[in-house]
């Protein structure tokens, strides 16, 4: 299972595009599942929130998705009854532009 987040720390956040891309480059071929959310800075600690309400770039991680696993299936991570359905369009709005 692929958690692009749980691969960052406060210290590596910004450079989240290398160390993510790099972890899908070397885990492709074993990656079966995604997680998706999303992370905020607070009091000098990254904290998971649901999908496009943080800072992640998902283009890179739903282009190689598209790419090499287009079939995958993932999951909403730290999502509540009021953006649940909002990060699903947020990604699936995304993922359509590739």
């Amino acid at each position: 299972i692929f958690d692009p987040v749980n691969l960052l720390s406060r210290d590596n956040a910004d450079e989240r595009e290398r160390v993510i891309g790099e972890a899908m480059e070397i885990l492709a071929d074993d990656i079966a599942m995604v997680h998706i959310k999303d992370f905020a800075r607070r009091d000098g600690a990254l904290v998971s929130v649901a999908a496009g309400t943080g800072e992640m770039d998902y283009r890179p991680i739903l282009r190689f998705l598209k790419a090499r696993k287009p079939y995958i299936q993932a999951t909403l991570e730290n999502t509540s009854n009021d953006n649940a359905v909002s990060s699903r369009k947020f990604l699936q709005n995304l993922y359509e532009i590739f």
